[in-house]
């Protein structure tokens, strides 16, 4: 766990390795924002693995402070999960830097990118990258 992450919640999610890597991308995807949205926590994917016939995703989540009426300044998160399928033919380093772009944009300077975990299926032509952006 990192360590600015709050640790109140932790958890793990699992999806079964006979969906494609698109599939529990946008899965997965799916969860941290129904995560957000209907409990105002925000999640950080911390470990992937794949044990037996699953994809093991580990999570530490936060609650997402309440703002104010006056208060317009978004939520900052101190670290993100940025989950992908991306093609074989793909440059990791090219997804990469992307994705710094991208951070950046939406959340400012400050963030670096370290993958948490890839994994592809047997006969997918997608790979599933776990991303997390840190401060």
């Amino acid at each position: 766990m990192h360590k600015d992450i709050n640790g109140e919640i932790r958890g793990k999610v699992s999806f079964p390795t006979n969906l494609t890597s698109e599939e529990i991308a946008h899965d997965l995807n799916s969860y941290i924002q129904s995560a957000r949205e209907e409990n105002k926590l925000h999640i950080a994917i911390t470990s992937m693995g794949t044990v037996g016939k699953e994809v093991v995703f580990g999570f530490s989540a936060e609650p997402i402070p309440h703002k104010g009426f006056l208060r317009k300044k978004r939520f900052v998160p101190q670290c993100l999960s940025i989950v992908s399928a991306i093609n074989i033919s793909d440059s990791l380093p090219a997804f990469l830097q992307d994705q710094s772009k991208q951070v950046r944009h939406h959340f400012g300077q400050g963030y670096k990118l370290r993958i948490i975990g890839q994994t592809m299926n047997e006969g997918d032509s997608k790979i599933l990258v776990c991303v997390l952006a840190e401060k």
